[in-house]
């Protein structure tokens, strides 16, 4: 019986760096226009060509649907020669969507040849690596409601564009006054991006507990 050992290394790239190495690990595209276009570069450190083959997988909240015709993917397959790169570019074809739509790109190594029966204890390490893409709208708007609850921070996106919270800035005030923090200071360690209708709450560090308030201030 054939053995293979699969290697997931989705969105952990930094632990993986032995093996082969995939940069960025998300775009954020517009639905038309020069913004639908970007790119991936796969590099190969090893000693040995390496296969790739890519497929994109829509993400709708706990549904997932395989959505290779909403892209042009350029080349769709790759052999990477030892210590090369591969560029692949990536460019939206899908309908424009009235919201940001977040899909899955995968990028999965593949073993190009059988191996026999005979070839009983060979092993294939093979990887798979999972990319964020987000496809806004062109009609695009952000907008972001926080409140203070709890000694927690509700952030809600009731626009229809992601909002990208690690850019942005919050005033929190109180009887003790008032402080002006970024997305870091909530040392939360979640992610920055808030999809359209989504909320999140953060619960604040005790050295920003005593506030009452909080509103967004600008990016």
């Amino acid at each position: 019986m054939k053995q293979t050992v699969t290697g997931l290394c989705l969105l952990l790239i930094a632990h993986c760096v032995w093996a082969i190495q995939l940069s960025p690990m998300f775009h954020l595209l517009d639905a038309a226009g020069a913004g639908s276009m970007n790119s991936y570069q796969v590099f190969n450190p090893s000693d040995t060509d390496v296969f790739i083959d890519i497929s994109i997988t829509k993400i709708n909240g706990s549904e997932q649907l395989p959505s290779d015709d909403d892209f042009l993917i350029l080349p769709p397959q790759g052999r990477i020669p030892p210590n090369s790169a591969q560029r692949f570019r990536i460019r939206y074809l899908g309908d424009m969507p009235t919201q940001t739509t977040l899909y899955r790109v995968t990028f999965e190594q593949v073993n190009p040849v059988e191996l026999s029966d005979d070839q009983s204890s060979s092993v294939a390490l093979l990887f798979k690596f999972s990319t964020s893409v987000m496809v806004s709208p062109l009609d695009c708007n952000s907008n972001i409601n926080v409140d203070v609850e709890s000694k927690s921070v509700k952030f809600l996106n009731t626009g229809n564009c992601v909002f990208d919270m690690s850019e942005t800035q919050f005033e929190l005030s109180g009887e003790a006054g008032s402080e002006v923090i970024g997305w870091e200071d909530f040392q939360s360690g979640a992610g920055g991006y808030l999809m359209p209708g989504r909320n999140v709450f953060l619960k604040l560090p005790d050295s920003l507990a005593k506030y009452k308030e909080v509103r967004v201030i600008g990016q």
